[in-house]
């Protein structure tokens, strides 16, 4: 089978890196812009350094993909849509999109431009692949976590292009269902403002048991490279080949895009044989590493876990460059043993018992082996650790291949004959051709004009994009033109060329009319409760109570059938909670599929992925979208209402005024319990304590015990392990808790409440829904002030 050649897909965070990543190989860079990206606080791009960077990717033939892949407040609609529709007409190749009503407006009111589906949609099986083609994705990038057989069978079951990350950092979270950040410091990871809690130091407890002598950074993933595996990723069919780090320097994106760029071609010049050398492996740790790289996911099964992750440190490690073998701490003097070069101008750091550690520039060059002597400040002990952050001769080598930028070569024909126009005809190797006639050639009355003076004439590109590979043309032997003329023509001709290629991709304004639609508003109240067990389910029985949502992962087929019959007794609604993320290995594992699930007498299922969506579509049974879909604005709610009649949880990380700008009826809000701040493949418990060393099961599994990570300013979050699938859920250090302001919610124009509870015993079940139900009692708020609670993002909300 013929095996199509991947995009190289390099990151952009400014116009230094588009040159960097362009004169390196890539196919195509993603960017984006001040105000619409995933990534806030990198530099982005002004408008106009956005059409400067894609007339400049067009005329070397490299694609350019917008990010607006992140949520959107509603009041930042009609901006964005501005926005889309500058880039639009400046002729982006895609938009890469996270917000699923923002991608119907866009596919909407932009037919024409192709949508891409970013890893925050948390795309991870093959249904969900297919739902999203079905709406008008054309690209769809996959979640992080998959393996490659997994990514594998969905290129199979599918004809949308997938895209995947082979080499960058990693989030320990699935992308898009992670609100840490969010709810720690309301800088919302789903709006580009990550202020990455993942990259802080954890202990590990059970029950009040500090079970990790010291601190260590528990959730931070080493970076990915994946270099070692591209033959394997070729094989699988992946259409894009992403690299992560639009916060990171132009070196980088060079470095690491030339090196991908040299093993895909490799590839396909020795027929799949290629050999990594590891002068490269090394180059990309010197770029940047966390401890070394891991294949991440896709990586041998036996290499995940603990070994994927980054404990000791979360910055950047550098290489291992020797260890000390004396101090003289009076002198500051440091002696160390080198196992590798060193140049002026390299940077070196020293690990110590505490951060930061020491740090010094070299002066002086040394080689491998050599015993180097340098004056340094700090708590330095003999056997410490030594790092090369920076190798100034490698950064050298890296800005010299971009450093004037790349020239596309053209081929050119000229023909000049007495009494006619001197014509130039020029075109790229990729179809774009231009001809102009210029001033009348002449009889030559003394000296002639040779066809070596008029072709070296025409060969002075000078500081155009083109350079001339090849020239021929029909010159007759006794013609006189001046310098001045063929100079002129050919500076006319280059612009044209140029205009041409820029111009090709440039679209018409298109008419964009957006208005919120206005909706029913409801002021009737229904209360909603959602268990993990089925020894909570009596204590939620209570009059009052409107709906269940059990939850399908803690219940087995027996203890649904039993739910279902004492909910019908209290005349309750019973609906069963589909898993957050469903990939294939764990839908084999649940303990009652959706088949199963048909068949019984429940009255409708909570939605928690795109897939489970499309695999739902026949059903009678009622349907309720979780607020994992990130409903954040009216366009959403819209998209689903077109969609089909669902019912639609609004995220969390709403005010109370935004829900009351776009709330309506069949709608519902969580206004109390423990949120899932993390949904991970990386077990803490499993990692530290299991010692797991692959990607599934370790000598922990099925443990008991309450288990939490106790974080710096002494605040616990729960670690929910379901060894049953080996995944894990990291909860919220403090229960959403609105009881005293139960009125102001009630106000919303809205028609469900939910209730949350996670490892909550039925007496505070019981106590929680009869407050909720009957109305606050002064001793139930005093006692939840006094174990901590947060109102989430309702008076506050987010960046």
């Amino acid at each position: 089978m013929k095996q199509n050649k991947p995009e190289l897909l390099s990151p952009a965070g400014s116009l230094e890196s588009v040159y960097a990543a362009v004169a390196n190989g890539c196919d195509a860079v993603y960017m984006g812009g001040k105000n619409f990206s995933a990534r806030y606080h990198a530099r982005n791009f002004a408008d106009e350094e956005i059409k400067q960077a894609i007339d400049y990717c067009h005329l070397h033939n490299v694609k350019v993909y917008i990010t607006a892949n992140t949520l959107y407040k509603q009041r930042e609609l009609s901006p964005l849509l501005d926005f889309i529709q500058s880039v639009y007409q400046m002729g982006v190749d895609a938009v890469i999109v996270q917000d699923f009503g923002t991608a119907m407006l866009i596919k909407e009111y932009f037919p024409d431009l192709p949508l891409h589906g970013s890893t925050q949609m948390t795309a991870h099986h093959v249904a969900d692949v297919e739902f999203l083609q079905q709406v008008g994705f054309q690209r769809i990038v996959l979640s992080r976590e998959l393996y490659l057989e997994e990514i594998h069978e969905i290129i199979k079951a599918t004809t949308i292009e997938v895209e995947c990350f082979v080499h960058g950092a990693l989030c320990v979270a699935y992308s898009g269902q992670c609100l840490m950040s969010s709810m720690i410091g309301g800088r919302s990871g789903n709006r580009g403002r990550c202020a990455q809690p993942c990259r802080l130091p954890y202990r590990l407890l059970k029950g009040s048991t500090i079970l990790t002598d010291q601190e260590s950074y528990l959730l931070s993933p080493k970076d990915i490279a994946t270099i070692e595996r591209i033959d394997d990723l070729i094989r699988s069919g992946i259409h894009s080949f992403k690299i992560e780090g639009r916060m990171k320097r132009p070196e980088y994106v060079a470095g690491v895009t030339r090196i991908y760029r040299k093993y895909i071609d490799r590839y396909f010049e020795n027929k799949g044989s290629m050999n990594v050398e590891i002068g490269d492996i090394k180059t990309l740790q010197q770029l940047f590493n966390r401890g070394g790289l891991s294949q991440g996911y896709i990586g041998d099964k036996t290499d995940g876990g603990i070994k994927m992750m980054s404990t000791e440190r979360p910055q950047n490690w550098g290489i291992y460059l020797g260890k000390v073998i004396a101090y003289d701490h009076k002198r500051k003097q440091c002696i160390i043993q080198t196992v590798e070069d060193l140049q002026p101008g390299d940077g070196i750091e020293i690990w110590t018992e505490q951060m930061p550690h020491p740090g010094v520039m070299i002066t002086n060059s040394s080689k491998a082996g050599d015993k180097i002597i340098i004056r340094i400040a700090g708590n330095i002990s003999v056997n410490a650790h030594v790092y090369k952050t920076k190798d100034q001769q490698l950064l050298n080598q890296i800005q010299a291949t971009y450093r004037e930028s790349r020239k596309i070569p053209i081929s050119v024909y000229v023909k000049a004959e007495p009494m006619c126009p001197l014509f130039i005809k020029m075109w790229t190797e990729n179809g774009y051709v231009v001809s102009m006639e210029g001033a009348i050639v002449e009889h030559a009355q003394k000296t002639p004009v040779t066809e070596q003076t008029l072709f070296n004439q025409i060969k002075k590109t000078g500081n155009t994009p083109f350079e001339i590979a090849h020239i021929q043309g029909d010159i007759e032997d006794t013609i006189y033109i001046n310098i001045q003329s063929i100079n002129q023509l050919r500076r006319e001709i280059l612009i044209a060329l140029e205009e041409k290629i820029t111009q090709s991709y440039q679209r018409q304004k298109k008419l964009v009319t957006y208005q919120m639609k206005k909706t029913k508003k409801d002021k009737e109240k229904k209360l909603t409760i959602l268990i993990q067990r089925p020894d909570q389910l009596l204590a939620a029985l209570q009059p009052g109570v409107f709906r269940i949502y059990i939850e399908l992962e803690g219940f087995t087929i027996d203890d649904i059938r039993m739910a279902v019959i004492r909910c019908k007794q209290a005349g309750i609604e019973c609906f069963v909670a589909l898993p957050m993320i469903e990939r294939t290995y764990i839908e084999k594992r649940l303990n009652c599929p959706i088949s199963a699930l048909e068949a019984m007498d429940i009255d409708g299922y909570l939605l928690r992925t795109y897939g489970q969506v499309q695999r739902t579509q026949r059903t009678n049974k009622q349907i309720v979208l979780d607020y994992t879909f990130n409903i954040f604005n009216a366009a959403s709610i819209q998209a689903w209402n077109n969609y089909n009649k669902l019912q639609l949880t609004l995220s969390p990380e709403l005010t109370r005024h935004e829900i009351d700008e776009i709330g309506e009826k069949e709608q519902e809000i969580i206004i109390h319990g423990y949120l899932p701040v993390m949904l991970t493949e990386q077990c803490p418990i499993g990692n530290i304590l299991g010692h797991r060393e692959n990607y599934k099961y370790c000598c922990y599994k099925n443990k008991e015990g309450s288990y939490f990570l106790l974080d710096r300013k002494g605040e616990k979050f729960h670690v929910q392990c379901n060894c049953h699938t080996c995944f894990t859920k990291i909860y919220n250090s403090q229960p959403l808790f609105l009881l005293d302001r139960i009125n102001e919610m009630i106000s919303l124009p809205i028609s469900f409440l939910r209730l949350q509870f996670v490892s909550e015993e039925a007496k505070e079940i019981q106590e929680m829904i009869q407050g909720y139900l009957n109305g606050p009692t002064q001793p139930l708020i005093e006692k939840r002030k006094q174990e901590g609670h947060t109102k989430g993002h309702y008076f506050r909300g987010v960046e």
